[in-house]
Order: structure tokens, then C-alpha cells, then sequence
């Protein structure tokens, strides 16, 4: 295999972008590497944001393109050559060049490097789960806990004694949380099919329709396998193809209920991107606007664009959530990760 020594980035905001591109040139130098950052089109190998729904659509695009694919994402699985777990450190970036210059081969992107090895879990190597049944990722254990007993392996099955619990549709979106596609029902929402290889969905254009997985948590006896056979005659009858990215949208817009999680409404916020304006939310546009403008806080917004300040907040945990917004002085990824997190906490049930 050929050295790779020029290297793309995608999928970044503009901020996140500068941000990256220091802490490649710091690792360059670490490595004693000729590596170097160039456009797109011209890159051996390419860097994808593979959180963001830019970065999730270039993955996509890029599957076929012959260059290496370089993800870096929070989740521990992910359709690429190397993954990098976000948020990035030096000393992993500084690691990965030295595997990718030197033509290493592909490393196994679909579980989460640890940092020594474990024995395999006799539960997974002896009973595979059911066909009909989903398989969904454990939470990670906490580095400070590492008990004998707790089974290293990825997206083994819960055991019997301990069923796991309902979770939010925001919770199942997350990276890593589900191993193969599934569908889920709810009348009278559209069923709703999840392919978490390729961060996508099954369904139309209109976001709407899927409110009503948005009211209670879903119960995992309601999540189905779904074999890899049907995918394509799914496809067509359910309308296509979507980015996670938009239910993830969709979810944050909803959780808050008319107040901002995360972060105090005095803050200044700003969009570092336009986002796409879901045409079915006319009114996100003025807001939107607004917040292309100046930096701005949450009443400023809200008198500015005609908005009730209720709209502002749950606009604001959708794009915060999502990356396309962010308060000063604080980079798209660190909000967004704040963001994510305050969603989990309020679907869980840990805040009021």
C-alpha cells in the first residue's frame, strides 16, 4: 500500500476546522512526518466529522472514492478505515499518522479500541443473540471502575437477570448505541427504520410524522431486527433515505420544552453555519436570521426576530445539539457535546 501523505479534512465547521488543523501540525511535527493538509480533491486520505450531519453525508459520498477514510466520532462504531475518538487527542492523532503514512492496513472500525486487552466474554462467544432481536451497545464503563466480571466485548447482549431499560429515541440515536438495522413502530407515526452503519433512516422528507416517537420513551422489546435483505425494499417503500442527523434535530427541538438546556439564556449565541431550515418550521427561518447576524442571547433573538421566546429555546437545543450553533468563545464540538449532554440528562430523567 502506498504512503499517505496528504490528508483531507470534511465535515468540519470553520472554527473546528482551525481548531484541527493546529493540532494536526503539532502531531505532524511529534511524528517527524511529512504529512500535510490539503483540499479535498486532492487528499490521499480524509478526516470526517462523522457527528455532524455534513461530516455524516460525506462519509456516505466518500465510501467509494478510493481514498482512506479517517473517522472521528464519539461512537465506538463507524464505516471507515481508522476512527478517532472525539474529541480528538494528540497523542492518538500523533499515533494514527504514523499507522496511515506508513500504509498500515485497516484497522477494525467497528469496536472500540481499549487500552489493554481483555479476555473475551464466554456469554458472546457462546450464545449469538436471535435473529428477530436488536442487539443494543452497553453504556462504556467508567475508567476508574474496571470490575473482573465486566464483559469487555462491544454490543454484547444485556443479560437475562437484567432487562434493559426504555430509552428515548434521542438515546437510541446515539453512535454506538445500536449494531445492526431496526425498526420500530408507533402508531400513528410511519414506521421508523434506523441503519446505524450508515448513520441514516428510512423516510420521506417530512420530519412531523415521527413527533409521536418523540412522546415516551421506546421500550426495547419495541426495537426489531431488521435482516439486511429487506433494507432496499424498505427503502423504496418508506421513501428513501435520511440523515440521522435530522431526528437528532428533531428530538432536541422537542426535548427542551420551551427552555434552554445546557446553558444560561443570558449567554450570547451564534450560528457558525446556516442550517438547513426544515421547511415544516416556517418560523425557524427569521430566527435563523437573526442569529447569522451578531451574537446575540436568547431574548435578544426572540425580540429581533418576532419569535416567542419559547421557540428561540427549542430552536436553540436543536442547532446546539446538532453543531450549527454555538456560544462565544466556545468551539461547535465542546457546545455541542454540552448540549448533547444536558439532552440526555432531561431524557433520563436526571433534571427537571
Amino acid at each position: 500500500m502506498a504512503q499517505i501523505r496528504k490528508f483531507g479534512l470534511s465535515g468540519f465547521s470553520r472554527s473546528d476546522e482551525a481548531s484541527f488543523s493546529e493540532l494536526f501540525n503539532a502531531a505532524v511535527r511529534r511524528a517527524a512526518s511529512d504529512a500535510s493538509l490539503v483540499p479535498e480533491a486532492d487528499a490521499d486520505a480524509l478526516i470526517i466529522d462523522a457527528d455532524s450531519i455534513y461530516g455524516q453525508m460525506g462519509l456516505m459520498q466518500a465510501q467509494n472514492s478510493g481514498k482512506v477514510l479517517i473517522a472521528i466520532t464519539a461512537g465506538s462504531r463507524v464505516d471507515a478505515d481508522h476512527r478517532l475518538s472525539s474529541p480528538v487527542q494528540e497523542d492518538a492523532l500523533v499515533d494514527l499518522l504514523t499507522r496511515v503514512a506508513s500504509g498500515a492496513k485497516r484497522t477494525d472500525a467497528q469496536s472500540k479500541p481499549a487500552p489493554a486487552p481483555m479476555p473475551p466474554s464466554p456469554r458472546a462467544e457462546t450464545k449469538a443473540p436471535p435473529v428477530g432481536t436488536p442487539v443494543p451497545a452497553p453504556q462504556p464503563p467508567s475508567p476508574s471502575v474496571a470490575p473482573a466480571s465486566a464483559a469487555p466485548a462491544a454490543f454484547e447482549a444485556p443479560k437475562a437477570d437484567t432487562p434493559p431499560r426504555d430509552r428515548s429515541l434521542f438515546e437510541h440515536l446515539q453512535p454506538g448505541m445500536l449494531s445492526q438495522p431496526v425498526i420500530i413502530e408507533r402508531s400513528p407515526a410511519p414506521p421508523l427504520v434506523i441503519d446505524p452503519a450508515t448513520r441514516t433512516y428510512l423516510g420521506g422528507a417530512s420530519l412531523k410524522p415521527y413527533v409521536d416517537y418523540l412522546s415516551a420513551p421506546i421500550a426495547a422489546h419495541a426495537i426489531k431486527a431488521v435482516p439486511a435483505a429487506r433494507m432496499s425494499e424498505l427503502e423504496k417503500e418508506l421513501g428513501g433515505r435520511q440523515p440521522i442527523q435530522r431526528l437528532l434535530w428533531l428530538s432536541a427541538l422537542y426535548a427542551g420544552e420551551g427552555q434552554l438546556i445546557g446553558f444560561d439564556p443570558a449567554t450570547r449565541f451564534k450560528l457558525g453555519k446556516w442550517p438547513q431550515i426544515e421547511r415544516e418550521f416556517p418560523k425557524h427561518f427569521r430566527i435563523a436570521t437573526v442569529m447569522m447576524k451578531a451574537p446575540a442571547t436568547v431574548d435578544e433573538i426572540a425580540a429581533s426576530s418576532g419569535a416567542a421566546r419559547e421557540e428561540v429555546c427549542d430552536l436553540l437545543n436543536a442547532y446546539l445539539a446538532t453543531g450549527f450553533a454555538e456560544p462565544e468563545q466556545v468551539q461547535a464540538s465542546a457546545a455541542a457535546e454540552t448540549a448533547r449532554t444536558g439532552l440526555l440528562d432531561r431524557l433520563r430523567g436526571l433534571r427537571s
